[in-house]
């Protein structure tokens, strides 16, 4: 796709749903393509910020985290999932919001993160099972609750206060193969969605694990960790499209390996999905590093022995700008690190650490650009 036509994607995926809507061939996929048009694409990276130390602005090495209008990063981890951090667009610590406990403004155990326009902050917590609702200041807006079935480390997509969409394996007959759930805070789940034939697979490692991300016209993208397969989904349980990508780096894969013996390296796995205000899909997937190898320990197993790969020095990410509409890729790279969530506003989060070992993020910027040397 020309770069010039980037500002009309949006309005020409409102016409492709309309279509859709009135009898197109929603239930196929699509097998993306090399975009021809696109040919000197290439995305450029620059790094924004880096969070987290050994005091207040530790990070943690499982977090969840979300940026707002204002550059500022809101994250928890497990290791103070009853609070929030924030930081500021430099990454310099700013302040601690919340605290332990069950009433107003107090959290038990942080899973999700989510910032809306306008700011307002979303903050799943699943121990107390309730959605909070932060102003752009971080003060309460109001709390409700949400079934507790609906509450997993999968990803959540907001479009209101009143409506989301978690990915969670709700073990009911009726809902255990769909990853999909619309849920309305003080209410409950209205919908179950997110799969062709509602099987849950427990042949497949992570059967019920989507990644998904907010998309246009009120729609969700998801995608299996296992397969490079894109789909989008309206929150009404209607599958928009699906794309699939079909490249030697991404094999499907059905079992994650017990041991990895340091000989076969990792499989490949995808990590985030974010459509941007272009209307440009953007994924990221990990894959072991070229030295992955050396960057790791060997340690003692019941099975034997087994590769533990380094968390942050194994593994690469390998990123991808989609065109949903006209079923192609315009440009990829491989970027070193481990991409642990895209934000709402765009940002790339990648697993790092500090010279003396201290865990850290960095907040990188991708965009798409074109390369004039290659006109």
């Amino acid at each position: 796709m020309p770069m010039n036509c980037q500002l009309h994607l949006r309005d020409a995926m409102t016409l492709c749903c309309v279509w859709l809507s009135a009898g197109g061939a929603a239930g196929q996929t699509t097998l993306l393509r090399e975009d021809p048009d696109c040919a000197a694409c290439v995305i450029k990276t620059e790094l924004k910020a880096v969070l987290g130390g050994s005091g207040a602005d530790f990070v943690g090495p499982s977090m969840m985290i979300d940026s707002n209008s204002k550059g500022q990063f809101i994250l928890a981890h497990d290791q103070a999932a009853d609070e929030l951090r924030v930081f500021d667009s430099q990454g310099r610590f700013v302040k601690i919001v919340g605290r332990e406990g069950h009433g107003p403004g107090e959290y038990e155990g942080i899973r999700a993160i989510y910032v809306l326009p306008g700011d307002t902050v979303l903050v799943i917590d699943g121990k107390n099972a309730t959605q909070v609702a932060l102003g752009p200041g971080f003060d309460l807006i109001d709390s409700r609750r949400i079934p507790a079935a609906a509450i997993s480390p999968g990803g959540v997509v907001a479009f209101s206060t009143h409506e989301i969409v978690v990915n969670a394996i709700v073990s009911t007959p009726e809902r255990v193969g769909l990853p999909l759930h619309l849920v309305q805070p003080g209410k409950g789940i209205m919908r179950s969605f997110g799969s062709d034939d509602g099987a849950f697979r427990a042949d497949v490692d992570g059967s019920g694990t989507r990644r998904i991300g907010r998309g246009s016209n009120g729609t969700v993208w998801s995608m299996r960790i296992n397969e490079y397969v894109l789909e989008q989904w309206s929150t009404d349980g209607r599958k928009v499209r699906a794309l699939r990508r079909r490249v030697d780096w991404f094999p499907t894969w059905y079992r994650y390996p017990d041991v990895v013996d340091g000989q076969h390296p990792m499989p490949p796995m995808t990590r985030a999905v974010h459509e941007d205000s272009a209307g440009l899909v953007w994924v990221a997937v990990e894959l072991p590093g070229e030295d992955w190898a050396r960057n790791g320990i060997e340690a003692k197993t019941v099975d034997g022995r087994r590769f533990i790969p380094d968390p942050v020095k194994a593994w690469d990410t390998m990123v991808e700008v989609i065109d949903p509409v006209g079923g192609s890729v315009l440009a990829s790279i491989r970027h070193p690190g481990r991409v642990l969530f895209i934000t709402s506003h765009g940002d790339m989060v990648i697993n790092a650490e500090r010279k003396d070992g201290t865990p850290s993020l960095e907040i990188w910027r991708f965009s798409l650009a074109r390369d004039a040397s290659m006109r």
